[in-house]
C-alpha cells in the first residue's frame, strides 16, 4: 500500500532540477529514503541497503491533474527490490505548482510524507547550504517494536493483548461481522484500484466546526467520523448497520524516547464499534466516539494495538503466507465499515521565500483497510478532506454522492452556527 502527499505551491514555483536538488537532500536525510525490501524468504522480508538508487521525479504530462497523478501513484507499486520505495511527481498547471510525493507504507505514515514533502520543498528552495540549517538535525530512530510503553511489552503486554483478541472474537460471535459499505460491484480487493474525491473548505467553515465540537464536548475529528458513519448507514439501505470505523493514531509524542520528524511508519490503530441506525443523533455519536478513543489512548491501548499486529501477522500467515495474502486474510476476517486519518492542523512551514505551500494533504492506497477510507489536513486554516473509494466496488458516482452527502451531513449537524 502507498502513501502520497500533495502539496500546492503558489508564487516562483521551483524548477525541476531544483525539485531533484530537494529530493537528494531529502534521501540523504532519512536513511528509510535508501532502503530497499529483500523478499527472497517471502514470508520474512526485510529492508536492505540500495545505494546510488536516486528517488525519480516525474514530469506530469501537460492537461494532467494533480487527482489523476495520486490516483496512479497510490495504486502504482514499487519496485521494492531494487529501491528505493519513495518518488515524486511535478504538475505545474493553471499557475499553480503540485509537488506529489509517494512513499511505500511500510515506511512512512502520513506525517513521515508531509515531512517528506516539506523536506524536499526545503532543499529545493534554498539549496545544500542553506537547507541543512532549515531543516532540524536527524537521528535514524529505533524500531517501532523498541518504543512502546511497558504496557504494550512484557507479560503485561501479553495480557492486553489477549483480552483484546477474546473481546473480539465474543463480539464476533455475538454479532457477526462488521458491516461494509454498499458496493456497486463485488469483486477481491486485488482487482481494486483507488479512486479519489478531493473535498475543501475554507477557514471560516471549519472555525465554526470548531466551536460547534467544542459546544458539544467532542472533537473535529469525531464529528467528521460521526459524519461519515451515518452517511454509510444511510447509503447502506438497512435498517441498521454494525460499524466498524478504524481511526490511525499518531503515537509519534508517546513513544519512549518519543519520535519527532522522521520518516518512519509510527501509527497504530484504534477501533470504533457500534450499531448505528440512519436516525441516530449525530452528536450523541459524536461524544462516543470521543469517549471510545480517550479511553484507548488513556490505557495505552494504541500501543497494544501495535503490538498486536506482528502477531496477528503471525497467526494469520501460518508457516508460508505472505505480507500481501496477510493483508487480504486480515481484511476477510476483520471487514471495515471506513475510517478517518486527520492529521488537523499542520504546524508545518509553508513559506519558502520565493513561493508558498497553500495546502499539504494526503491520499492512501486502500488494501486491507477495506473499500473507503478517508483522510484529512488543515493547512492555513482550511480544510483538505479527501475520500479514497475502491474501484469497481464504487463506481466514481457513487464515490462522489457519499463524500457529498457526508459533507452535507456534517453542515446540517452544525446549523445552529452561522458561517457554514
Amino acid at each position: 500500500m502507498n502513501i502520497s502527499c500533495v502539496a500546492r505551491l503558489r508564487g516562483d514555483v521551483p524548477k525541476p532540477e531544483s525539485l531533484r536538488r530537494g529530493l537528494l537532500l531529502a534521501q540523504a536525510r532519512h536513511p528509510l529514503l535508501r532502503v530497499a525490501i529483500d523478499e527472497r524468504d517471502s514470508t520474512q522480508p526485510v529492508f536492505v541497503q540500495a545505494p546510488g538508487r536516486k528517488t525519480s521525479l516525474h514530469i506530469a504530462e501537460k492537461g494532467e491533474s494533480w487527482r489523476q497523478i495520486v490516483e496512479q501513484e497510490i495504486t502504482q507499486p514499487f519496485d521494492v527490490f531494487r529501491g528505493p520505495l519513495s518518488r515524486a511527481v511535478w504538475v505545474h498547471s493553471d499557475g499553480c505548482g503540485y509537488l506529489v510525493v509517494t512513499l511505500h507504507h511500510s515506511i512512512g505514515d502520513a506525517k513521515s510524507a508531509v515531512f517528506y514533502a516539506r523536506d524536499v520543498l526545503a532543499g529545493a528552495a534554498f539549496g545544500p547550504n542553506e537547507s541543512h540549517a532549515t531543516l532540524s538535525d536527524f537521528t535514524a530512530a529505533d524500531p517501532l517494536e523498541n518504543r512502546l510503553t511497558e504496557l504494550a511489552t512484557g507479560w503485561r503486554g501479553r495480557f492486553a493483548i489477549g483480552r483484546f483478541a477474546a473481546s473480539e472474537l465474543m463480539h464476533l460471535l455475538t454479532h457477526g461481522k462488521a458491516s461494509t459499505p454498499r458496493h456497486d460491484v463485488e469483486v477481491s480487493s486485488v482487482k481494486c484500484v483507488t479512486i479519489l474525491e478531493p473535498r475543501e473548505r475554507s477557514s471560516e467553515w471549519v472555525t465554526t466546526l470548531l466551536h460547534r465540537t467544542r459546544a458539544e464536548y467532542t472533537t473535529a475529528t469525531c464529528a467528521m467520523l460521526a459524519a461519515i458513519a451515518l452517511t454509510v448507514a444511510a447509503d447502506k439501505g438497512e435498517e441498521s448497520i454494525d460499524a466498524l470505523l478504524w481511526i490511525p493514531m499518531d503515537l509519534r509524542s508517546t513513544l519512549e524516547p518519543p519520535v519527532g520528524e522522521d520518516v518512519g511508519m509510527y501509527v497504530s490503530m484504534a477501533q470504533f464499534r457500534k450499531r448505528i441506525y440512519p436516525g441516530d443523533d449525530f452528536w450523541s455519536l459524536a461524544r462516543a466516539i470521543r469517549r471510545s478513543i480517550t479511553k484507548d489512548r488513556t490505557r495505552k491501548h494504541d500501543h497494544v494495538m501495535a503490538r498486536a499486529v506482528p502477531m496477528w501477522d503471525t497467526l494469520l500467515r501460518g508457516a508460508n503466507r505472505t505480507p500481501k495474502e496477510f493483508a487480504m486474510k486480515f481484511g476477510e476476517m476483520i471487514p471495515s465499515t471506513s475510517g478517518l486519518t486527520n492529521l488537523g492542523k499542520l504546524n508545518v512551514r509553508t513559506n519558502f521565500g520565493e513561493f508558498e505551500v497553500e495546502a499539504y494533504h494526503f491520499s492512501v492506497g486502500l488494501t486491507a483497510a477495506g473499500s473507503y477510507m478517508c483522510s484529512a489536513t488543515s493547512t492555513q486554516g482550511r480544510l483538505n478532506w479527501n475520500f479514497m473509494f475502491s474501484y469497481p466496488q464504487f463506481t466514481r458516482e457513487h464515490a462522489c454522492a457519499v463524500a457529498d452527502e457526508t459533507i452535507k451531513l456534517l453542515e446540517r449537524a452544525v446549523v445552529n452556527y452561522s458561517g457554514i
